[in-house]
């Protein structure tokens, strides 16, 4: 026999529990990047505490590139939800000048005020040309448009 300080020995009698939470430790590390669900054959073959350690060390890989897969998945939905928040920006903003415009056109248009459509003549007739000058029901020639907006006003 050698001989050997009380703490190397101390330390080598710890070496068996050590060597097997290193190839738990490798185990837990396969099943997070879903490489392993349980006790794999390489962890069995571990019969030394550096083949332990190394068994741990490659259940790290996967998981690393894991965490760059997610953060390039991250960044991506993050410029998705940009891109999503300009296209909600743009739309509200045409929705916007949508309704300025409607609110423009019926202030600014004769055939807007309800007297005027409740002179026109609420019925379109069945043929008619184009060019053509529409009579209503009451006698008088209407423009051709302006049939066609009584009957879209429904009236």
């Amino acid at each position: 026999m050698q001989r050997a300080c009380t703490p190397c020995v101390s330390n080598a009698v710890k070496v068996p529990d050590v060597q097997s939470r290193l190839v738990r430790l490798g185990e837990q590390l396969d099943a997070l990047g879903g490489k392993s669900t349980g006790p794999s054959c390489a962890a069995a073959e571990c019969t030394n505490l550096e083949e332990a350690l190394d068994f741990s060390e490659s259940a790290v890989a996967p998981l690393e590139d894991l965490q760059d897969r997610l953060a390039a998945e991250k960044a991506h939905t993050e410029k998705l939800e940009r891109a999503l928040a300009a296209e909600k920006r743009v739309r509200a903003q045409l929705e916007q000048e949508i309704f300025e415009g409607a609110n423009s056109f019926s202030t600014r248009a004769p055939w807007s005020d309800s007297s005027m459509l409740s002179k026109l003549s609420p019925t379109v007739p069945e043929k008619q040309r184009d060019g053509e000058v529409a009579r209503s029901s009451i006698g008088k020639q209407q423009p051709r448009g302006l049939m066609c907006f009584n009957w879209f006003a429904g009236k």
